[in-house]
């Protein structure tokens, strides 16, 4: 069994946890390592991010942008890397008569317009493509029209859909999907960096050795096995998602063992420095170290 570390955001988007996930990545693969990343669940905003729909025409396939990070650093397929992808689109002001929507504003419940699930057999990838037809409804036409021409290229065709089947895939219904494309990642790694999407402290049913809590300016460590007790204690069984449980709920069980400085970076798309990365890398070499010669993780 590979070396499982878990990365998780303090304050959800924005907290650095791509820049930490693909860091380590490529500090570890310069070491030798055979080491993949992982994104269960992503969400991209269309409007923060134009250029994810003109990704998605030149591929034909739903792909988020911290899953072509990923891939991009670790040479693993988007579709392996992140099993589950979805755009979100924006609420049309306009027809809410410019009265500001209650908070979260864009919530890929409510506005996630297009979407994938993908399935890992074997060799082989089976992907399932959506359009949430209810949300897209209530954004603008030019956002519409936009995402209807990205979608109108994909293969395969995407199936209509509503809010009801978004749901059912991101409080854990395609959790099969998922595991399915970790298990493949399993079996060619000796170490995966797993990336949660938003707040979500565990989104799917795994055990990590170690856990790293990304926020600005800072990162925080945690042993596996303490940060599972403290979900346990929550009443997350499993390891299931649980829309009512935060990381801040988690760190106020478990603590945080570890402090570690992170860089103001130039841009969100620069990695940290080796010296900075380095701190976190070397603890993961021994957790993988004790894992090939059969010791007990570390406490």
């Amino acid at each position: 069994m590979p070396v499982l570390v878990l990365v998780v955001g303090y304050r959800g988007e924005g907290s650095g946890k791509t820049v930490i996930t693909a860091s380590l990545v490529a500090s570890l693969k310069a070491e030798g390592v055979r080491v993949a990343p992982f994104k269960p669940y992503a969400a991209t905003l269309i409007w923060e991010n134009p250029s994810i729909l003109g990704e998605v025409m030149r591929r034909r396939l739903v792909v988020s942008g911290d899953g072509l990070r990923l891939s991009s650093v670790s040479g693993v397929h988007p579709e392996i890397v992140n099993p589950v992808a979805i755009l979100v689109g924006e609420a049309d002001a306009s027809r809410n008569s410019w009265r500001p929507p209650p908070l979260p504003a864009r919530s890929p419940l409510d506005f996630g317009v297009l979407g994938r699930v993908s399935m890992c057999r074997g060799e082989r990838v089976d992907t399932l493509h959506f359009v949430n037809v209810e949300a897209l409804a209530s954004t603008p036409k030019t956002m519409q029209e936009a995402v209807i021409d990205a979608a109108s290229g994909l293969r395969p065709f995407p199936l209509r859909v509503g809010r009801e089947f978004l749901e059912s895939v991101l409080t854990g219904g395609q959790e099969n999907a998922v595991m399915t494309c970790l298990n493949r990642i399993a079996s060619e790694s000796d170490i995966i960096i797993i990336e949660s999407n938003s707040e979500v402290p565990l989104p799917i049913s795994v055990k990590p050795d170690l856990v790293l809590v990304a926020a600005p300016g800072v990162a925080g460590v945690i042993p596996g096995d303490r940060y599972v007790k403290s979900l346990q204690a929550l009443g997350m069984a499993s390891g299931r998602p649980a829309v009512t449980v935060s990381v801040a709920d988690v760190l106020r069980l478990s603590g945080v063992t570890e402090t570690i400085p992170l860089p103001i970076l130039e841009s969100p798309e620069d990695l940290l420095p080796r010296g900075t990365i380095e701190r976190i890398a070397t603890r993961i070499l021994g957790l993988l170290e004790e894992n090939t010669s059969g010791g007990a993780p570390q406490e």
